[in-house]
């Protein structure tokens, strides 16, 4: 990645001028650090290093290449051999991959938090392309963000920066934990704390992800009928007793079970010999009813996916696209040879279409199931509270929230 650093400056040191290191006048430390007429007069104490981070046009910055020069006493006119005014850095516009960048990774001469102008030229473009920076749940990563302090830093913008889409209900983040809720946009740009001006080009673009869709919620709950269970027991002379938990509802008599063998003298000799029941069975109807199982009410559909880099936006899914569709009263549950004999028996409904995912730097839709739709990415978030002024943005080249824009 050939990002160049520039820097107004060094001064005398032989290098730009003035490149005294010898005989150094206040005119030219006048006409250095805070300009003005060759007339106009500068005393001493405002060429002391500013190191107050409230000071938003410093004359003598406070920087690594300025640490000689006094802040408060001791001050001398020799202590400003290789001193700066400003200092720049430069993404180039030929770079392709300024993905997940960070501004504060770069090589500021620990510069960044200290009171020095610095101009940070994003020509190129940076998405954010990862799923996530681990927490729980998970937070998308912001496509371009500052980790540190940054004091009087100034990001002029020529590229795309676009933020990540959130997923829909249900999703899960590390820890296999899932959520109802659509997933937050992932943010654009992501300060820390500091003060921090951006702006934006005409070719720039800064667009936070849309959230996910919460999750369909599911479908009302069928109201059970009963189920009813009949068998047939029998015993010779008495029907075997029913199982426990059936009743015998009736009894009916069966064929001959025992027989006796009778016999009788012929007058012709001889006997004459013949069986005679002496017993029949008995059958009886062994029964059983239960209250049906709920029929329970068809799943909610998915929550639609958010806008965001390599992610379209997606509507939520009708419930039996991708869930189950309402059920009947069945009683299957409890044996194959179980009916249903009375009751309402109503089949429950279906499930709730999920919520739409968000468009860039929009939330995700509501349901009526227990979550939210993922909040919308912001197009400039502080997470400590940072000061920050965007100029040049319009309706359609900046999306999403900017909590705490000044």
């Amino acid at each position: 990645m050939a990002i160049t650093v520039s820097k107004t400056g060094p001064y005398f040191n032989g290098g730009v001028s003035p490149s005294n290191t010898t005989n150094i006048k206040f005119s030219q430390l006048r006409d250095t650090f805070k300009g003005g007429l060759p007339e106009d007069a500068i005393s001493a104490s405002e060429l002391l290093r500013d190191i107050d981070n409230a000071s938003r046009d410093p004359i003598v910055p406070d920087c690594t290449e300025n640490s000689a020069i006094g802040s408060s006493t001791n001050w001398s006119v020799s202590q400003f051999l290789g001193s700066i005014k400003y200092y720049d850095m430069t993404f180039p516009a030929s770079d392709p991959d300024g993905s997940n960048f960070d501004i504060a990774a770069q090589n500021w001469n620990s510069n960044l938090g200290k009171t020095i102008k610095k101009k940070f030229y994003m020509n190129g473009n940076s998405y954010a392309t990862n799923s996530g920076s681990g927490s729980t749940p998970f937070v998308l990563d912001p496509a371009l963000k500052i980790s540190t302090t940054a004091t009087n830093l100034t990001i002029e913008l020529g590229g795309d920066i676009k933020g990540a889409g959130g997923l829909g209900g249900p999703w899960q983040d590390n820890t296999a934990t899932e959520y109802v809720s659509g997933q937050s946009g992932g943010n654009a740009i992501q300060l820390k704390d500091g003060y921090v001006i951006i702006n934006m080009g005409t070719s720039a673009s800064v667009w936070g992800g849309g959230g996910g869709g919460e999750l369909g919620a599911n479908g009302a709950d069928g109201t059970p009928g009963v189920c009813r269970d009949d068998y047939t027991t029998s015993g010779c002379g008495g029907a075997t007793p029913c199982a426990a938990g059936y009743t015998m509802t009736r009894t009916w008599r069966g064929g001959c079970c025992n027989w006796r063998r009778d016999c009788w003298s012929s007058w012709f000799g001889g006997f004459i010999c013949w069986l005679t029941c002496t017993t029949d069975s008995t059958l009886a109807n062994c029964r059983k009813d239960e209250v049906g199982p709920v029929p329970p009410g068809g799943a909610g559909g998915d929550g639609g996916d958010g806008e965001g880099y390599s992610q379209s936006r997606t509507d939520g899914i009708f419930p039996g696209d991708n869930s189950s569709s309402p059920a009947s009263m069945s009683c299957t549950s409890f044996g194959s040879d179980w009916f249903h004999v009375g009751g309402t028996g109503t089949p429950s409904e279906g499930g709730e279409t999920g919520g739409n995912g968000g468009y860039w730097g929009q939330a995700g839709g509501n349901t009526t199931h227990t979550g939210d739709g993922g909040a919308a990415g912001a197009a400039v978030f502080a997470t400590n509270g940072a000061t920050y002024v965007i100029n040049g943005d319009n309706t359609t080249n900046l999306l999403g929230p900017t909590p705490g824009r000044s």
